[in-house]
């Protein structure tokens, strides 16, 4: 009897194989710990070892050179070396699958780049972290540190710095299907971007801010960006950025239902030369474009081609896809067999997804929200194959394995009451679910709603303003319920003074609020309890107070506002003024003029100095504005845009030429129009005052 050795052969080959790339690795390790020997400099041969790991990150050899320059870094005391050295060995270990120490050394790097002060190597960790957080669905962390990134790059002071990190942040929300604050964050990166003549950031900016746009349905929007990127793209000839800019346009015009469009820009970004590898993606794409042009016979290559690589990589999801859509196809095509064969492969795969769905705790909202959504496409799916199925039953019924159908009949029955039956118990969970959540929601609004009669409470009643200020209107748009912005008035004790203020705390919702009615008090307690009435005076004291409130907690507390304050003698018209990083506008005889602020807030900063009174003569008829910098920093327009201060001097120049309430209605309607269906980004507080 012979004997087979195929096996045996192939497993003494995959044997010495692997023993060859081990020697391999061992030997080019020790080539790479030569090359840092030569250098006698400790610390030139620590840099030139977290050089050649950086080079090697992707490979297994990166994680002693990395280790061997942390040790180095240790022996010399050198923090930011340290640093360098454990933020390499955290990118080598999660490259090469070993995941569970990263958090541990991208720790401990952060603590030495923080105590060395070494702002760049923070930045590239910070970055490097949030991805990191994202990717494993710790959202929350990686919204703190993408708050840490932020501040970093605004410290480094570089555009392309802070536009990384504003692209960091709405990558976050993007991947939270928080379309509306992704785009905000791009729009931001985009600025930056710009400002460094950054091509690269801007092509990747544009393609992100497109696709969040599709996803809105804002179809002209992303094919705009989408435009956009593939201009930039003629200069930077990135491959890959113009395929997905291509496949971005021919999703839209999929989307509209403009299949020959969506097809012709398929197939020209699967031709784009120098991508590594066939996007299957876009394989899949237009063999589904093809199905729906009822092209069926060009379609069986593409969906083919996309099934074979699913299998491959077992993506059960996509497989699902395929083998559905292939079913479909071969039953169009007359073809009952191979029909059967991929219903079946369908229906084995949905029943193990199913199983899998059935075992996940319903423990995150988001979790629950995309688990109603996969059960929806499934019913409709298994509605579409029910029916395809019946159609299918009947064409075979004259064919001699119509005892093997029946099997296959009695099988599906089987396999629907059990589906039936596993969706009943999940819409269970769901309902449960939703109820928990919907009484949560109900407790929430409850208390922001609280939240907001206290805030009303520190509020002066508009008609109480205008008693003290007749000729003065206030427009008042809170981002959320509850606010960071406030106004505050004071009427000066037997004289004909009043002090009048729009301050902007920091945050907005009910963290803002809750900074502002610290704000306010302080306010309050400066005029009323020390006496002061001198605008410079009352923002010292203010800051005092804040800063005192602040100093009980027992984390750093670095919240405070920015304000805009103005105390007017109504019968002299004498103005004095003070600003916290906020401006005055004003009218002198039809002439609009500025005061600045000076350059820091009410709370913590570094080097405060006293604020100064200015003091200004001004004649009757001539009109005060206090604003916040909410309604120029608000993005719409055509092209999603923001306001700008340019655009609201413009405004109040219009504006300046109407009585109180009409400019109040101007700026609302003008805001509005501005905004159209895009998110407010922030409070808006203007107050007019004609004197």
């Amino acid at each position: 009897m012979k004997i087979k050795t195929v096996g045996i052969h192939k497993y003494l080959f995959s044997l010495v194989l692997l023993i060859l790339i081990k020697q391999h690795s061992f030997a080019q390790l020790d080539s790479l710990f030569r090359v840092g020997d030569a250098e006698k400099d400790i610390t030139k041969r620590t840099s030139l070892l977290i050089k050649l790991g950086s080079q090697n990150n992707e490979s297994p050899i990166s994680i002693p050179l990395a280790r061997k320059a942390h040790e180095l870094a240790i022996s010399i005391k050198d923090d930011t070396l340290c640093g360098q050295a454990m933020a390499l060995l955290a990118i080598a270990l999660n490259n090469n699958g070993k995941k569970d120490s990263v958090d541990y050394y991208q720790n401990l790097a952060l603590k030495k780049f923080i105590s060395s002060k070494y702002d760049k190597g923070l930045f590239g960790l910070l970055f490097s972290r949030a991805r990191f957080l994202m990717f494993n669905k710790r959202f929350d962390e990686a919204l703190e540190i993408n708050k840490q990134l932020i501040e970093v790059a605004e410290r480094l002071n570089t555009p392309t710095y802070l536009g990384k990190a504003y692209e960091r942040m709405a990558s976050l929300f993007d991947n939270l299907n928080n379309y509306k604050k992704a785009i905000y964050y791009y729009s931001k990166s985009i600025e930056c971007y710009k400002k460094d003549s950054n091509l690269q950031g801007l092509e990747n900016s544009y393609l992100f801010i497109g696709n969040c746009f599709h996803k809105l349905n804002d179809h002209d929007t992303a094919i705009m960006y989408y435009k956009l990127g593939l201009d930039i793209n003629k200069t930077t000839n990135n491959s890959e950025r113009k395929s997905n800019c291509l496949m971005g346009i021919g999703n839209v015009n999929y989307a509209k239902n403009n299949l020959e469009e969506a097809l012709k820009y398929y197939k020209e970004a699967l031709s784009v030369k120098a991508v590594k590898y066939r996007d299957i993606n876009i394989i899949l794409n237009i063999g589904t474009v093809y199905m729906e042009m009822k092209r069926y016979k060009e379609a069986e290559a593409y969906l083919l081609e996309a099934n074979e690589v699913f299998e491959s990589r077992n993506n059960k999801a996509d497989l699902a896809l395929t083998s559905f859509n292939l079913a479909q196809l071969y039953d169009n095509l007359g073809d009952y067999k191979k029909a059967f064969n991929y219903q079946n492969t369908y229906i084995s795969i949905n029943d193990s997804i199913n199983e899998a769905l059935n075992s996940e705790a319903f423990t995150e909202i988001e979790a629950k929200y995309q688990s109603e959504k996969k059960e929806e496409q499934n019913m409709l799916l298994n509605e579409r194959l029910k029916n395809k199925s019946l159609q299918m039953y009947f064409a075979l019924g004259g064919i001699l394995l119509l005892a093997g159908l029946v099997f296959l009949i009695f099988r599906g029955l089987r396999q629907n009451q059990k589906a039936a039956k596993a969706l009943a118990e999940k819409n269970k969970i769901i309902e449960e679910k939703s109820d928990i959540v919907e009484e949560q929601n109900k407790s929430i609004k409850d208390s922001i709603k609280y939240a907001q009669r206290i805030q009303n409470a520190i509020l002066p009643p508009i008609k109480h303003v205008q008693e003290l200020l007749p000729n003065c209107f206030i427009l008042y748009k809170p981002k959320d319920i509850v606010a960071g912005d406030f106004y505050w008035v004071h009427k000066i004790k037997d004289s004909s003074k009043v002090i009048i203020a729009a301050a902007d705390c920091t945050g907005h919702g009910v963290p803002g609020a809750m900074v502002s009615v610290v704000c306010s008090n302080a306010l309050n307690r400066t005029v009323n309890e020390f006496g002061i009435t001198d605008t410079g005076l009352i923002l010292d004291k203010t800051r005092e107070l804040v800063l005192e409130t602040f100093s009980k907690s027992e984390s750093e507390v670095k919240d405070g506002m920015d304000i805009s304050i103005c105390c007017i003698d109504s019968e002299t018209h004498q103005i004095s003024w003070s600003g916290a990083n906020t401006p005055l506008w004003y009218f002198e005889q039809g002439v609009l003029k500025l005061v600045k602020p000076q350059k820091q807030p009410i709370g913590k900063t570094e080097n405060p100095s006293p604020f100064v009174t200015n003091t200004l003569s001004l004649n009757k008829g001539d009109i005060l504005y206090l604003i916040t910098d909410g309604y120029a920093d608000q993005f719409g327009g055509p092209k999603g845009k923001k306001f700008k201060y340019k655009q609201l001097e413009e405004m109040l120049t219009s504006a300046s030429k109407l009585n109180p309430s009409e400019q109040e209605e101007l700026l609302n309607n003008e805001f509005e129009k501005w905004r159209g269906n895009l998110e407010q980004v922030d409070d808006v507080t203007i107050i007019g005052i004609k004197l």
